[in-house]
C-alpha cells in the first residue's frame, strides 16, 4: 500500500511539475508576443509615398503614384491598409504587419474585395517592403513592391512619410 501510494505521490508530483513547466514556457511566450505587439504600437499611423515625372508624350502633363500605407490593430494584431494608385496602377489589399521598435515587415495577406484589377502584382505571403527607423529617419527595403520609378528603386532611403498618428 505504501508502495502504491509512494508512486501515486511521484506521479503526481510529475504530473504537476510538467504542468508548471508548461504554464511557464506558455507565460514566457505569452510576454514575448504582447512585447512585440506593444513595440509596434508606435508604427501605427499613415505612411505616404508620391512620385511623378512628365509623361512620355506630353512634356506638359505628369504621370504620378501615390502610395499610402495605413498601419493599425485590430484584436490585438497589427495590419497594414494598402492602396497604390496612379498611372495604369490601381491596387487595395491588407498586409501583416511584424517587427518591433526598429523594423517592420509588411507581408501580403489579401487584395480588397473591390479590387480586381491587380490580383497579379502580389501572392500571399509576399514581403512587400520593410520600414527601418533610425532616430526620426524611416527607410525603405524593397521587397516585392517596387516604386514606378526606377530613380526611386535603391533601399535604404528615405520614401515614405508618416502624416498621422492615432
Amino acid at each position: 500500500m505504501k508502495n502504491k501510494r509512494m508512486q501515486f505521490l511521484i506521479a503526481g508530483g510529475c504530473i504537476w511539475g510538467i504542468a508548471a513547466c508548461g504554464a511557464l514556457v506558455m507565460s514566457a511566450q505569452s510576454q514575448k508576443e504582447e512585447k512585440e505587439q506593444s513595440a509596434l504600437e508606435e508604427w501605427i499611423g499613415t505612411y505616404k509615398f508620391l512620385e511623378s515625372t512628365p509623361h512620355a508624350a506630353a512634356s506638359d502633363f505628369f504621370d504620378t503614384w501615390s502610395y499610402s500605407i495605413e498601419i493599425y490593430r485590430e484584436k490585438g494584431e497589427h495590419y497594414a491598409a494598402l492602396e497604390f494608385n496612379g498611372h495604369m496602377l490601381w491596387i487595395e489589399g491588407r498586409a501583416k504587419v511584424c517587427g518591433n521598435e526598429e523594423r517592420i515587415d509588411l507581408i501580403f495577406e489579401q487584395y480588397s474585395p473591390g479590387d480586381v484589377s491587380s490580383t497579379a502584382y502580389f501572392d500571399e505571403g509576399d514581403l512587400l517592403l520593410s520600414f527601418e527607423k533610425e532616430g526620426e529617419k524611416l527607410f525603405t527595403v524593397w521587397g516585392e513592391m517596387k516604386p514606378a520609378l526606377l530613380q526611386n528603386e535603391p533601399d535604404g532611403n528615405i520614401y515614405f512619410v508618416k502624416k498621422s498618428s492615432e
